[in-house]
């Protein structure tokens, strides 16, 4: 991919995917998996959830995926809930406050910390309205921008009545069976009154982030909060949905760059022979069942130090952890769309993958990206980022970008993005590219696993009378990899992520007639180059969350 287009998939991906709290970050070089890697949770894998943890766990700084920080989101939430420069105010609820409280958490967890049924279905419904908004706001960006009277006629007539109508029954069938009104409000109740009683909110928090029960280290005394993503099944067949860049699209995109770098890229504009850019997404939310967001919002706790904060809350935010990762956007079967001359000779390339990998290190380049947070100094010795840890280097390969061998030498330089050399040594940790799975048996350790599946199947036409009844139970369980030291923590750190995970079950739309296709200028051909293997994943994006002013400690309360 040229760098213009390159350019064009970012802004489009950002309206697609982004909004005014979050903000996108980019793979600088290619962050490729196999599916089989990416299973981890079912196959109870733990070098792969390890590597996936620290990826989704390290702190970003703007739109270049390149995190330069000592420090791991379980560090700073650690430093939060169990530092000692934290206070937490003082009040109590009424027995009749108690009351409600009580209920309210009743209706969103078991008495075993888990999700209730209502509550998983709630989210079920809110997974769906997002991915349905997501292939709304994708279509919408092609059927809008497209100068072929064709293509512009089948948006208006087929996809944006079809998409608008599904979103609007879902959003229907949300509140009538999905039990929207009834957690939201019970989400407020426990929010309103947990902060009148903050020791016990405090305690029910530290609950959760327990080191004894959620950390994992292994043999290699790598110690981690396990992380995943939900729903569970994201990256099976038929959770994908189509996402499509075209080449009137390109300019259209381009008008947001800065002036300079418009007219610099005007040349390269008029010279690309891309035509489209096709592939699936699927985006999935970063699941951390010892990490309640709510923390972050809470007013009733500050720091010691006033000066110390993880967000001010400006623009842009400076603080310890201005941003995190929220959820993450897969891709696959990435095809790039060319048309050229009949008169070049034909491709050799083998069938598979015959382009180079997905990646954003020249628009990073063009762009000279700077900083969209600001990482204050940390205030306390926080644990080390075991990405920086040398002895995880034969661990990981970096994918250098295309005609460039040397990894180093492939990033982008200044913060166009070439940090310190420190910071090159965590993106050569990050910025990886995971081998297949080694084949050779390995020796079993004791404990079975329990793996989850969904019925119905994902993603398939539906009628009008559909509803959410996913089942989740128990299939066959294979033995878990021999890498913890403490195999049975493990095992149960794997069964929390699989039950904290949903299902996403069918989407209740019935899949839009295809666009009609454009006929081929005289002279010329349509080539296709594939930039993932058949059972390639690629990140396409990270989505992160900024954090608000936090602490933001409510001076009304007793200290």
């Amino acid at each position: 991919m040229d760098t213009t287009t390159q350019l064009a998939l970012m802004t489009k991906a950002k309206k697609v995917f982004g909004n005014d709290k979050t903000f996108l970050s980019f793979p600088v070089t290619p962050l490729t998996f196999s599916k089989e890697t990416l299973d981890f949770v079912s196959d109870m894998d733990y070098d792969d959830l390890k590597a996936f943890s620290l990826l989704v766990n390290s702190i970003p700084d703007g739109e270049a995926w390149l995190p330069t920080s000592d420090r791991a989101l379980w560090d700073i939430y650690d430093d939060v809930l169990n530092g000692v420069e934290t206070e937490v105010a003082w009040s109590a609820r009424t027995d009749r406050e108690e009351e409600q409280y009580q209920a309210a958490s009743q209706l969103l967890q078991t008495t075993a910390g888990e999700d209730t049924e209502a509550y998983k279905r709630y989210k079920q419904y809110r997974d769906q309205l997002f991915v349905l908004q997501e292939r709304y706001a994708a279509a919408k960006s092609t059927g809008e921008t497209t100068a072929d009277p064709v293509l512009k006629n089948h948006w208006l007539t087929v996809e944006k009545p079809q998409l608008r109508q599904a979103i609007q029954n879902l959003e229907t069938e949300w509140i009538t069976d999905g039990y929207k009104h009834e957690v939201e409000q019970a989400q407020g109740i426990k929010a309103r009154l947990g902060a009148k009683s903050p020791s016990l909110t405090w305690q029910d928090w530290r609950s959760h982030f327990n080191q004894d029960i959620d950390q994992i280290t292994g043999t290699d005394n790598v110690q981690f909060f396990p992380s995943s993503f939900s729903p569970m099944n994201a990256i099976d067949e038929g959770a994908w949905q189509t996402f499509t860049l075209t080449a009137d699209e390109i300019p259209k995109m381009l008008e947001q760059a800065p002036a300079k770098l418009k007219q610099r890229l005007a040349a390269d504009l008029q010279d690309s022979d891309i035509t489209s850019i096709t592939f699936e997404f699927s985006s999935a939310a970063v699941l951390r069942p010892w990490l309640d967001a709510d923390v972050f919002a809470a007013k009733f706790w500050r720091f010691l130090d006033q000066h110390k904060k993880l967000s001010d809350g400006q623009s842009p935010p400076v603080g310890v952890c201005p941003a995190y990762t929220t959820a993450v956007v897969f891709a696959r079967n990435i095809v790039v769309e060319k048309q050229v001359s009949t008169s070049k000779p034909p491709s050799n390339s083998k069938p598979g993958k015959t382009g180079n990998s997905l990646q954003f290190s020249t628009a990073m380049q063009a762009l000279q990206v700077q900083p969209m947070v600001k990482l204050q100094p940390q205030y306390t010795t926080l644990k080390q980022n075991p990405l920086l840890n040398p002895q995880l280097a034969h661990k990981v390969k970096v994918t250098a970008p295309a005609g460039n061998s040397n990894p180093k030498s492939a990033q982008p330089r200044s913060r166009q993005v070439q940090p310190s050399a420190r910071s090159v040594h965590l993106a050569a940790a990050t910025t990886v590219r995971m081998s297949p799975r080694q084949t050779q048996s390995l020796q079993a350790v004791t404990g079975t696993k329990q793996t989850f599946q969904a019925t119905p199947k994902v993603f398939t036409a539906q009628s009008a009378n559909w509803r959410v009844s996913p089942t989740v139970q128990p299939v066959s369980t294979v033995k878990m990899k021999p890498n913890p030291s403490n195999a049975a923590q493990l095992s149960d750190a794997f069964l929390r992520l699989q039950k904290a995970a949903i299902v996403r079950p069918i989407l209740p739309v019935t899949p839009v007639q295809p666009r009609p296709s454009k006929p081929t200028p005289q002279g010329t051909k349509t080539v296709q180059e594939r930039l993932t293997q058949a059972d390639e994943v690629c990140i396409l994006a990270f989505i992160c969350k900024l954090l608000p002013a936090c602490p933001d400690p409510d001076p009304t309360l007793q200290w």
